[in-house]
């Protein structure tokens, strides 16, 4: 029967039981699922016998739902207190708090009350939930991306305290810029703004795409970052040190379909909690504040070991020559290079390709192990040909002898080719179309196939998505065996070969539709998917 009013402690008493022993225990008497109950796609599972957790300590909870329309939920966090998954003595005095990264900034926040975590300033925080937001909001988003309202707050909001959390830096302590508009070769002093506010301007080159990072009185050992590469103004500020290992901010004019010789400002807040980028368009009556540099184009390959050879400016805007001779072995590869920057290279989107009409990529950096190559007579010399204007690519190779071979590249969204690679469709990557009503959004469906796992009581299909069917550059969920919008999407690089997203169904060849959207700003969205309707499937 029903414990009534002892139901929720005993669901409680259980949970703690649970995370004392590291292990699920079986639904009593439960054999077989009702037929008329549908869990397909409901991330649960009913298990029969005891399960190993394979964890120390884990989050678990239960719920109430009383007769008068009262509900309830608790949340119990725990360690393993005996059996194989003990865990060691956790000091609880010199616990603050449990963090998270927060899926659209990927800063640190509190896991409780979604409040962004600063720099540890050594005051204890006894107090927990000290943040109620609206009814029914998210908390696992940081207040920084939050634009709900909040029921109560023990603290007021820093940016409402008195002086706004204002500081500028030391008066022998400057922000420089550099960027990828001076080829990472010169440092330029930000305009003071005060208040904390740092301002640069900048202006998009003929790729449409800039990055660039901050350091501290040009001390490279001071960098100023973002927590991922190529990330836009949302994103979490790390530093002033030396570990940025290349993450760079990005402004993608292509994305947004902003034309070349467009001019940006650039606006840092300096802040000892949280600091902050963004940046905005602004009239060309600006670019006057803004660095002039003469870009130089690159090639390199193995005819000279990899190393950067320049091209010479031909006669048109934009227009770049160069040559490479042939070796004993009759063939040569080579990728081009802007400002000899390998995170700018100019590659084609198929590996060792000699073949005409494959599309050219870049620049960026996406082109590790994919080289154009060319074949010719040992001792020959090869005319090599780039134009880029207005970030269409074309590059060229002209022979002594026969036909010349070009390669072009695509523009906007589709500079880049998408494909779900998994245990289905015998393993071949299947092409993803672009959304014509979303641009920055491609979709491709699949089939679970007929191979039942009893581990996992369904049927599973595996995935990620890759970047011109390279598997050194997927997407992948930032934990393996990950389901459907449940944790951060990673990549695209060399990382995740061991992490894969799970499809799993109670019966076989169930259609689903995978989703890639690099417009989301919360990175958990980025790769999605979802069960195709029964209607939508026959019709298919």
């Amino acid at each position: 029967g029903h414990l009534e009013g002892g139901a929720g402690i005993a669901g409680l008493l259980k949970c703690i039981l649970m995370l004392m022993a590291g292990t699920c225990p079986p639904n009593a008497h439960c054999r077989q699922l009702n037929p008329h109950l549908s869990v397909a796609g409901f991330p649960c599972f009913f298990d029969t016998e005891g399960i190993d957790t394979h964890l120390n300590s884990a989050l678990t909870g239960v719920s109430s739902f009383g007769f008068g329309g009262t509900n309830g939920r608790c949340d119990i966090w725990g360690q393993a207190r005996f059996g194989v998954n003990k865990s060691g003595e956790l000091n609880l005095e010199e616990l603050d708090q449990i963090a998270a990264v927060c899926p659209v900034t990927l800063g640190p926040i509190d896991s409780v009350t979604g409040e962004p975590m600063g720099r540890p300033s050594g005051e204890r925080r006894r107090r927990r939930a000290d943040v109620l937001r609206d009814e029914f909001a998210p908390y696992d988003i940081s207040r920084y991306a939050y634009t709900g309202g909040f029921r109560y707050r023990m603290a007021e909001l820093p940016e409402e305290e008195e002086g706004g959390g204002e500081e500028d830096l030391p008066a022998d302590v400057s922000p420089y810029i550099c960027g990828s508009w001076s080829g990472f070769t010169q440092m330029e002093e930000m305009e003071s703004q005060g208040g904390g506010w740092y301002l640069a301007t900048v202006v998009l080159g003929e790729s449409r795409c800039e990055t660039f990072d901050i350091c501290l009185n040009k001390e490279r050992s001071l960098t100023i970052y973002p927590a991922i590469g190529r990330a836009g103004p949302r994103i979490w500020v790390q530093g002033p040190d030396d570990r940025g290992e290349g993450r760079r901010w990005a402004i993608d004019g292509r994305d947004m379909e902003v034309s070349a010789g467009a001019v940006y400002q650039v606006h840092f807040k300096w802040s000892t909690e949280r600091m902050e980028i963004h940046w905005e368009e602004v009239s060309e009556s600006s670019a006057a504040m803004a660095l002039s540099f003469e870009h130089t184009y690159y090639i390199a390959g193995s005819f000279s070991r990899w190393k950067c050879v320049a091209l010479t400016a031909g006669a048109e805007e934009g227009a770049w020559e160069g040559s490479l001779r042939i070796g004993s072995q009759g063939r040569e590869e080579f990728q081009l290079l802007r400002d000899k920057d390998w995170q700018q290279a100019i590659y084609p989107a198929k590996p060792k390709t000699a073949r005409a009409g494959v599309p050219a990529r870049g620049p960026d950096d996406l082109g590790k192990g994919k080289h154009f190559v060319v074949r010719g007579s040992p001792g020959e010399t090869v005319g090599v040909e780039l134009s880029i204007a207005d970030a269409k690519v074309v590059v060229r190779v002209v022979p002594e002898r026969g036909e010349a071979t070009e390669w072009q590249s695509s523009e906007g969204w589709e500079r880049h080719a998408y494909s779900a690679v998994g245990s289905f469709n015998g393993g071949v990557p299947i092409p993803m179309s672009m959304d014509l009503m979303r641009p920055g959004v491609f979709r491709c469906r699949a089939k679970v196939g007929d191979i039942f796992y009893p581990e996992y009581a369904g049927f599973l299909e595996l995935f990620q998505v890759a970047v011109d069917d390279d598997l050194q550059h997927t997407l992948y969920p930032e934990a393996n065996l990950s389901t459907s919008g449940e944790v951060i999407v990673r990549g695209p690089d060399d990382y995740g070969a061991e992490k894969n997203f799970l499809v799993r169904s109670i019966t076989p060849y169930k259609a689903f539709d995978i989703v890639l959207d690099l417009t989301a700003e919360d990175r958990r969205k980025i790769v999605t998917w979802a069960w195709v309707q029964d209607e939508l499937e026959d019709g298919a």
